[in-house]
């Protein structure tokens, strides 16, 4: 078993991870053209909720600690 802290699962190389294993498991059950469509989505989405975020006039939920992290005490 591998324990991870907090900020190695925060990191954007643990994110990055997790979107590309997720992508495959994707495309191995409903195929790349449901996939890429899920995946299009997922990025609309991030940006649509980041420019939500900044209008609103509230620090950014996106907003990333100065290592690149978002905060592992975010509740």
């Amino acid at each position: 078993m591998v324990v991870r802290t907090c900020d190695e699962l925060k990191s954007e190389e643990t994110n990055e991870k997790w979107r590309k294993d997720g992508y495959q498991i994707y495309v191995k059950h409903i195929g790349k053209e449901r996939a890429d469509s899920v995946a299009g989505f997922f990025e609309e989405y991030q940006t649509l909720k980041k420019e939500k975020c900044e209008k609103d006039g509230k620090k950014s939920c996106c907003e990333k600690d100065k290592k690149g992290n978002e905060s592992c005490n975010k509740k």
